[in-house]
């Protein structure tokens, strides 16, 4: 009878283990690698999405803000008065004359209690000049325009067709494309408009004579007649400005007129616009066109601005990169002291209403 011997098991040697594990760490680790540069091209393309998109969104705003100032309805011809008595600090926003007035970063008055700009300097050496701020006053037609239908100068009462929606001190504009008025909304009536000096209201009018503005002796009477095409809209004014916002972030900020009065307050536009600088195009002779683009500092007459010229810069909500990003700005190279993406955007807005 044949016995059959149990078969001798076998299996990997150490050598072999060895080798096995170590090829498989090895194709971890390149399995690793690739995933952290996928994560990391995943962030970078993310972060510059919201760069870019955050940029669109800014860039919309003000172009059409800067395309609309000065606009009071028709025509920028023919004489323009204001009745608003002043306001406490420096009173930009009633000062309807000027479509667009700026201010430069670096002036010894701003940032201001107004304007605040808490943002750091971006290197150490802070040769990025410090963020602009402009100015826009118009009329706004969001909220309509409403005919004059009738017009009592004696008692200063302006019936208009419809029902608005205008507040007590509310701040409105009246034209006729002949003559414009700005004046507080002193009433209750929906149908009416009232430019009564006093009224409860703050500033208030100085007078409700709407022929001349205030301080111009004698005061003038103004009657705005049905058949004038005369219309009544809401007054605005804009300041916009770059400060921190309450995460920390840079973000572009806008003052607005409150409802009721002549007062303002400041609503975060969009995030990560860390710094604007804005150049002004003089038109010297009249023609339309801009002869010389300055600083707010050097320009000579804002009424002859008619072109905007601005300077955006951009910077990611993560500091993702691996080192400081050389970025260029308002044709300047520089080099940060963080580890922030930044992109510069640029937009040459005209004036319509030049």
């Amino acid at each position: 009878m044949m016995f059959l011997l149990p078969k001798k098991q076998s299996g990997f040697s150490l050598i072999e283990l060895m080798i096995s594990i170590g090829l498989g760490l090895l194709l971890l680790l390149g399995a690793s690698q690739v995933y952290l540069s996928s994560k990391q091209t995943y962030a970078f393309n993310e972060e510059l999405g919201w760069m870019q998109e955050n940029a669109r969104f800014a860039l919309d705003q003000l172009n059409r803000d800067v395309r609309m100032a000065g606009f009071w309805g028709c025509s920028t011809e023919g004489k323009f008065v204001n009745t608003l008595n002043p306001v406490g600090g420096s009173g930009w926003q009633i000062d309807f004359t000027r479509a667009v007035r700026g201010w430069d970063g670096d002036d010894a008055g701003y940032p201001s209690p107004e304007f605040p700009n808490s943002l750091g300097p971006i290197v150490n050496a802070a040769t990025v000049p410090g963020s602009d701020l402009l100015t826009i006053r118009r009329a706004d037609d969001s909220t309509g325009q409403f005919n004059v239908t009738s017009h009592n100068t004696s008692s200063a009462v302006i019936d208009v067709d419809g029902s608005h929606d205008f507040a007590k001190g509310d701040i409105l504009v009246v034209t006729d494309c002949n003559h414009t008025a700005v004046m507080q909304h002193t009433g209750n009536g929906t149908n009416m408009v009232n430019h009564n000096p006093g009224g409860s209201v703050s500033p208030g009018n100085c007078q409700k004579a709407l022929g001349s503005s205030c301080g111009v002796a004698p005061s003038v009477d103004y009657r705005y007649s049905p058949d004038s095409g005369a219309t009544v809209m809401r007054a605005q004014a804009h300041g916009y400005y770059v400060d921190l916002a309450p995460n920390g972030v840079p973000s572009l900020y806008r003052r607005v007129i409150q409802s009721g009065s002549a007062a303002v307050a400041s609503e975060e536009l969009v995030q990560g616009v860390e710094n604007i600088q804005f150049i002004y195009g003089e038109d010297l002779n009249g023609d339309g066109a801009p002869e010389r683009y300055v600083d707010s500092d050097d320009v000579t007459d804002w009424s002859d601005v008619t072109v905007v010229r601005l300077n955006m810069l951009v910077r990611s909500l993560a500091a993702i990169a691996s080192q400081p990003q050389p970025f260029r700005f308002a044709g300047t190279d520089y080099t940060p002291d963080d580890r922030f993406l930044r992109q510069q955007f640029v937009s040459t807005i005209k004036i319509r209403n030049k």
